[in-house]
């Protein structure tokens, strides 16, 4: 996907650079912080979360979210100067040495540079619910890499009209790995949690969503002649690939959709089957 940063205004006046020399730099406290938990706790009010990679960095810029500083290797400084340039002139991008960057960060998959921000306040439900046409709701949905997954797929074949709820037992989809397997769209697609639940569902019945839940059964309608009916709003209900949904959850939905799979195979991933879904019913 082209950049939207490749036509930025650079004529702004360049970005606040600090250099640092040391690991235990009082600065780069988020930035050691990153293998724990508390930089997903609430601090002062925001929660942080971390940006990694190029990529994803640049999308965390173009987000709604506050980007709270930025930490670059030496190296990254001249070839990342375009994109740092679009950042507001207060916020502080930390350039250190490979030798003082590696030990702060550990492994080295992130390109040489790193962000951390502070969430906004979450989507209001409403807002979102009356803007999106394709809904996915994530129940237990606690891998990381599946909710990345879901989040990338809900913004390649939804788009705008797209938008992810949440049961309480689901996981963080601003946690680190999340963001990084999203390629950074956990920062874009806009989600929310849905509490309680399934009674929570009647919300979206309600605003006109027809409620299917994925799980596979001889019972179970053909995805294929679901998508042949066109409906306008549709919320997917996807659970985990080991236990799938509950009873209480497929019995809160309008129907039960399968997408056939060769026999002996139990299921699908959670973001596989969410991706061939979206894409069989998309508007």
């Amino acid at each position: 996907m082209p950049s939207a940063f490749i036509e930025a205004d650079l004529s702004r006046a360049s970005p606040r650079i600090e250099r640092v020399e040391s690991f235990g730099d009082p600065r780069l406290a988020d930035y050691r912080a990153l293998r724990e938990r508390e930089l997903r706790s609430v601090r002062r009010g925001a929660r942080r979360f971390v940006a990694e990679g190029t990529l994803v960095v640049e999308r965390l810029f173009s987000s709604r979210h506050r980007v709270r500083s930025v930490f670059l290797r030496e190296d990254r400084l001249e070839p990342l100067a375009p994109l740092l340039a679009t950042l507001p002139e207060e916020t502080p991008v930390y350039c250190a040495s490979t030798e003082v960057f590696t030990r702060t960060n550990g492994l080295n998959f992130h390109q040489g540079v790193l962000a951390v921000g502070e969430q906004r306040e979450p989507v209001d439900q409403d807002e979102l619910l009356a803007r999106a046409k394709r809904v996915v709701v994530l129940v237990a949905a606690i891998s990381h890499d599946n909710l990345g997954g879901v989040f990338r797929d809900v913004a390649a074949l939804a788009g705008p009209e797209g938008a992810v709820l949440l049961d309480p037992r689901s996981a963080d989809p601003l946690y680190r790995k999340s963001i990084r397997v999203s390629m950074g769209w956990a920062l874009h697609v806009p989600f929310a949690r849905l509490d309680p639940f399934p009674a929570g569902l009647e919300r979206l019945r309600e605003r006109g969503f027809r409620l299917l839940a994925l799980s596979p059964g001889e019972r179970s309608r053909d995805l294929s002649d679901v998508a042949c009916e066109r409906h306008e709003k549709l919320a997917l209900l996807l659970g985990t690939e080991g236990d799938g949904l509950d009873a209480s959850t497929l019995e809160a939905a309008d129907e039960v959709v399968r997408i056939p799979i060769a026999p002996g195979v139990d299921s699908l991933n959670m973001a596989v089957a969410c991706g061939i879904a979206l894409h069989a019913l998309r508007p």
